[in-house]
């Protein structure tokens, strides 16, 4: 065991010198900044911060290595920036900082004391999940039925989806809920096949909106919460061979829908560039054209679908602020996000945030819980990781709502377990 501890002290100030050298280097030219995250990478694998998606920190690593890092990368062989590889670099830093000094060598152990409860109030629960199955199904039918015809498949600009969804908020809000009731269902029957349709019909009707990133998070939330309840590690190979074929059916997913005989190579490597690095060209476009700082209040913003009047979305707030050229919402990545409401001042809350995740990481790893808690840290670990992209402003809703619905199901348990003892006594 001391040995132990001594080499990953070891391993940790290798770590930290590295990091010292690669904020000095990084900015010197594209081809020294795509080696030095090559080394980075090796570090963090070695170190134990990328390589189990079980983990909260691990996961949201991965979102922000591909995203943030191999998206700059892209982009700086087409426009180097200095100050953008700044404020990339150094919150990366910040986090692996935090991450690694509070690293705890876990494995996750899971047990579901859901066996345990009433077999009565087993079944109340499933009534309960059942119930917003068949509203989403409803709901998919109503959605439809009032647009009249299906985005997937009617060839519409961004700007033409986006409007396809204004005044459905509830609608599209009962179909995922309807989802979230499919997947939690899944590991309390044991009709799993039956179930895993449902959860896919669901899904599909949300792939019908015409927007391809829901449909993968809810098929990756679904494996989430599979190998972490089965406590599955995934290899290194398989988490590269899972990252590389959902990138290419995101990819595939968009030549089909927007494509019109171009040649399918260019138009792989073309997407897939865009796809990493959209959001570095976002948050470089924010820095050059943004200085009205909102200190936290765009969090709260996508709360607005609970008021009377219309929904105001923050990503498309955040278009018109800096008067890019388009109709749609933009993505800022969560450090841009971080920067349109902290400006300079960004860093300390980089800081309280990675010791957020470490928080949900520990949750999940160091308690034995049940299935429902699970799924709750889970959904809220792979939120927290979805806003590398498009920033925390812009998942702080979805993470409410979510996390509401699932608690509901410990209350309703729970009302089932006194009502039965009260009739005992």
């Amino acid at each position: 065991m001391e040995q132990l501890n001594r080499t990953n002290l070891n391993d940790k100030i290798v770590f930290v010198l590295f990091t010292i050298i690669y904020l000095y280097c990084v900015d010197i030219s594209p081809i020294v900044y795509a080696c030095f995250n090559l080394v980075f990478a090796f570090l963090l694998l070695k170190n134990g911060l990328m390589n189990d998606l079980r983990k909260a920190s691990n996961l949201f690593n991965i979102f922000f290595f591909m995203f943030c890092i191999v998206g700059l990368s892209f982009y700086n062989f087409i426009f180097f920036n200095t100050v953008l590889i700044g404020y990339i670099s150094v919150s990366f830093v910040l986090f692996q900082l935090v991450f690694i000094f509070f690293y705890e060598e876990n494995i996750i152990n899971t047990s579901t004391d859901f066996k345990k409860t009433k077999t009565k109030s087993k079944l109340l629960v499933k009534i309960w999940l059942l119930a917003f199955i068949f509203l989403g199904y409803l709901c998919i039918i109503l959605y439809y039925l009032k647009l009249g015809y299906i985005p997937l498949f009617g060839g519409l600009s961004p700007e033409e989806r986006i409007k396809a969804l204004q005044g459905s908020g509830v609608l599209l809000q009962f179909i995922r809920f309807g989802i979230y009731a499919s997947i939690i269902y899944f590991f309390l029957t044991k009709y799993r096949f039956f179930t895993l349709c449902v959860f896919f019909s669901l899904n599909l009707g949300i792939l019908g909106t015409g927007f391809r990133g829901e449909f993968i998070q809810y098929i990756f939330f679904f494996f989430l919460c599979y190998i972490t309840i089965n406590n599955i590690k995934l290899s290194l190979i398989k988490l590269l061979l899972l990252g590389g074929s959902t990138l290419f059916f995101i990819v595939i997913l968009e030549y089909f829908r927007t494509s019109e005989n171009s040649d399918f190579l260019f138009f792989l490597l073309s997407n897939l560039g865009l796809s990493l690095s959209v959001g570095i060209y976002n948050f470089n476009f924010i820095l050059l054209n943004f200085d009205n700082f909102q200190w936290g209040s765009t969090f709260f913003y996508n709360f607005s679908m609970f008021m009377p009047g219309p929904n105001f979305d923050y990503t498309v707030w955040l278009t018109k602020q800096v008067n890019m050229d388009f109709d749609g919402g933009i993505t800022p990545t969560i450090i841009g996000d971080f920067y349109v409401n902290f400006s300079n001042y960004l860093y300390p809350i980089v800081i309280l945030f990675a010791f957020f995740i470490k928080k949900v990481e520990n949750r999940i790893i160091n308690n034995q819980y049940s299935i429902f808690k699970v799924i709750f840290w889970v959904n809220i670990s792979l939120l927290l990781s979805r806003s590398v992209t498009g920033g925390f402003s812009n998942q702080s809703l979805q993470l409410f709502i979510t996390s509401f619905f699932i608690l509901t199901l410990f209350v309703v348990k729970n009302i089932k377990i006194n009502y039965e003892n009260n009739i005992s006594t």
